[in-house]
């Protein structure tokens, strides 16, 4: 009887241990699409688009969810493309609220508007801004 085969017909520890192939990883798609969507949405974000980050986000949370599966923890790209997704739609917010912010505190950037405004709708901003408050407040 041989040392390896210890009784035993087919197996050997060399056969089980030695000659075979490690097992192939396997990727998550729903977590590299997650990732890949949480890249998107601060890239998105940084470009100035105003919706496209929140689409972005929200498609990154659902395919982290997904990725999950039954498992108990979520795979380390779900949880990075959760993470930039959020910096994204943080930087989203902070772009468009300084935006907005600068358009209505300097007067150079206000007279932009009120130019792009009037070469597009015939009047400017500002009349449009004073009959919408006025309507208001009625």
């Amino acid at each position: 009887m041989d040392y390896f085969h210890h009784g035993q017909n087919d197996t050997s520890y060399r056969n089980l241990y030695h000659d075979s192939e490690p097992p192939l990883r396997q990727t998550n798609q729903f977590a590299t699409a997650a990732l890949v969507m949480g890249v998107i949405t601060v890239i998105t974000a940084i470009m100035c688009t105003v919706f496209l980050p929140f689409l972005f986000a929200g498609l990154a949370l659902i395919f982290a969810v997904l990725s999950k599966g039954k498992d108990s923890s979520m795979n380390t790209n779900a949880r990075t493309g959760i993470v930039t997704s959020f910096i994204g739609l943080a930087l989203n917010i902070v772009i468009v609220a300084g935006s907005f912010y600068l358009v209505f505190t300097v007067p150079e950037y206000k007279d932009q508007l009120n130019q792009v405004y009037e070469q597009l709708y015939g009047e400017s901003f500002d009349s449009v801004w004073n009959e919408t408050m006025k309507e208001l407040q009625e």
